[in-house]
């Protein structure tokens, strides 16, 4: 008898000495037209526009003029998504050693909104996964990964696939779109240099020490036998190397290309540095991209009191405060109370000032906190602090709060909460502290998007005072009645500075009258129990020069503890009064 076999041949690039595989997806722009031996398989494998476009599911590739790339779009439903190159040996001999590469891809599409889904490529050779070749979008795009695979035993004759795999990625919201290109695939090892990725922890900044990030990325088909840091003021230098002039190298004491940290210490503040992470190999060394970073000022010191109004802040942070969001929504949003609801700072208000914050869905929380060192020259043991609660979009849905620590303890008693729509003062006084003298000590403010549903409302942070006792006088009295203005100021804008309302026990946020002429005098009220540094009454005759009216009108002075009095003199020709106050 006999048997006949049917089989097809399977149409794939061939791989053989010398000529290598390369592909960089120039003609990609449909299913249809994916290159030779490329696959995609998953749950949806179409077609579904440009690279960077679309929110839908699907590959997405060539955009003309510009990105050549096979990329997909995750949604909910795409689960494992499979991108696979096939070759075929045809080297004659069997292909135990492989050198490949490609540059991973990663873009927000512009179509889409609230995207925090990071994908990740799992890469696989001949079945066997290479831990070197895998890429997550959170490192940025158009990232070069390349590892040589050893010990592969690929039959001459047999096909192999290289495979990309990966899914919707963990986070919130909707996914980056990832992509391969310039793939290329050569028998035999080559060694390269390491290939280096570094960041900047800024949750970690201070005004003397910030953390590094770095990873090794690729150890170029060679055992890393160093890794660390490299960092100088930025003056000195833009490229910091090891053993350069002006640089300081942080050694990592582990090997391989897990991602590493560093803690770079004793550093200056308010200073510009640069850094650079690095790896070595028998190749050689390879460094990081150049990360520009300013170390903070140094923070105010406390000897009995420390205030901060933050009139018309534009969300540049004062000496001693920093406000970071977990989500990264860091920039400034605009005025107090705009309508736009876009995440991150808000300000521009004077009166009273306040430091603001949209949140939204991808803020996470935002941490705001002052330093301050203890400089009273003894133990601080007791702290007055007082803030003023700020509440804006009150129409909104959700409702921010504050939850506030010293030192990492949290105070309940200086919460506060949007809830109500109503901005409120928070004070208390914290006892037991046992803070060193010349000792920093932080008070932090940590608020999230909020209870509720929709929106949130803006929260804010204004006229902070923090103190070695609770105030009394006009700085106890400001606090309640003046939104915490100085008394150079006036609050209600009624033509009376606010320390005169405060001398004359007026609230001083409602319209004063100010004294008039009876019976041929003018007569201040005197508050009972004003803390007054200095007043006088002063006259003049052209509103332009004035003089102390003790000096040549004592004798029209009468002042007593609850009032001051000036009688005009008989027949002046003309003669202008008014009472100067100096809480």
């Amino acid at each position: 008898g006999s048997t006949t076999w049917t089989f097809t041949t399977v149409n794939v690039p061939n791989l053989s000495t010398g000529a290598g595989y390369s592909q960089d997806f120039s003609t990609f722009a449909s299913i249809a037209t994916l290159p030779l031996g490329w696959s995609l398989s998953g749950v949806t494998a179409t077609y579904l526009g440009p690279w960077g476009l679309g929110t839908g599911a699907g590959a997405l590739g060539f955009v003309l003029g510009g990105e050549t790339v096979f990329g997909y779009q995750h949604t909910s439903s795409t689960g494992t998504v499979l991108q696979t190159l096939t070759l075929r040996n045809t080297s004659g001999s069997p292909i135990n050693d492989l050198l490949i590469s490609y540059k991973g891809r990663g873009v927000v599409s512009s179509s889409a909104t609230k995207v925090s889904r990071i994908p990740i490529y799992s890469v696989s050779v001949a079945g066997a996964p290479v831990t070197a070749l895998s890429y997550s979008t959170a490192e940025g795009d158009n990232l070069t990964r390349t590892a040589a695979v050893t010990g592969l035993a690929i039959a001459d004759g047999a096909t192999f696939q290289v495979q990309w795999s990966s899914d919707r990625g963990l986070g919130t919201d909707s996914s980056r779109q990832i992509g391969v290109s310039n793939v290329s695939v050569a028998i035999g090892t080559q060694q390269f240099a390491p290939t280096v990725t570094d960041t900047l922890a800024l949750a970690n900044m201070s005004y003397q020490s910030a953390v590094f990030k770095g990873e090794v990325i690729s150890d170029g088909g060679s055992t890393i036998t160093a890794r660390g840091f490299v960092y100088a003021e930025t003056i000195n230098t833009t490229t910091p190397t090891i053993g350069g002039v002006g640089s300081t190298t942080l050694v990592d004491s582990l090997t391989g290309t897990e991602p590493f940290t560093g803690n770079a210490s004793g550093l200056t503040p308010a200073t510009s540095y640069t850094m650079r992470a690095y790896a070595t190999n028998a190749i050689g060394t390879s460094y990081g991209s150049a990360v520009t970073f300013s170390t903070l000022a140094l923070p105010p010191t406390l000897v009995s009191s420390y205030s901060q109004s933050f009139a018309a802040y534009n969300g540049s942070n004062p000496a001693g405060w920093a406000a970071v969001s977990s989500g990264g929504a860091q920039g400034y949003a605009g005025a107090w109370g705009n309508g736009g609801g876009s995440a991150g700072f808000t300000g521009g208000a004077s009166s009273p000032g306040v430091l603001g914050y949209q949140h939204t869905g991808g803020t996470v929380a935002l941490t705001t906190t002052l330093t301050l060192f203890n400089g009273t020259g003894g133990l601080l043991d007791q702290l007055y602090i007082s803030y003023l609660g700020r509440v804006s979009r009150i129409t909104e849905g959700r409702s921010p709060a504050f939850t506030v620590s010293v030192n990492g303890s949290a105070i309940p008693a200086l919460a506060y909460s949007t809830l109500n729509n109503l901005d409120a003062t928070v004070s208390t006084t914290l006892t037991g502290l046992q803070i060193a003298s010349g000792a920093s000590f932080t008070i932090s403010w940590v608020s999230e998007r909020g209870e509720g549903s929709g929106s949130s409302k803006q929260i804010g942070l204004g006229d902070v005072l923090v103190a070695t006792s609770a105030p009394t006088g006009y700085e106890a009295w400001r606090t309640t009645n003046v939104g915490g203005q100085a008394a150079d100021l006036d609050y209600d804008r009624d033509g009376i500075l606010n320390g005169t309302e405060y001398f004359m026990g007026t609230a001083g946020n409602a319209f004063t009258t100010a004294p008039g002429v009876v019976s041929g005098a003018v007569t201040w009220p005197r508050a009972a129990g004003t803390t007054i540094g200095s007043f006088k009454v002063e006259v003049s005759t052209n509103l332009s020069t004035w003089e102390d009216a003790s000096i040549n009108y004592a004798a029209n002075l009468d002042i007593s503890s609850s009032k001051v009095a000036f009688t005009l003199p008989s027949n002046p020709a003309k003669l202008f009064v008014r009472l100067s106050v100096t809480p």
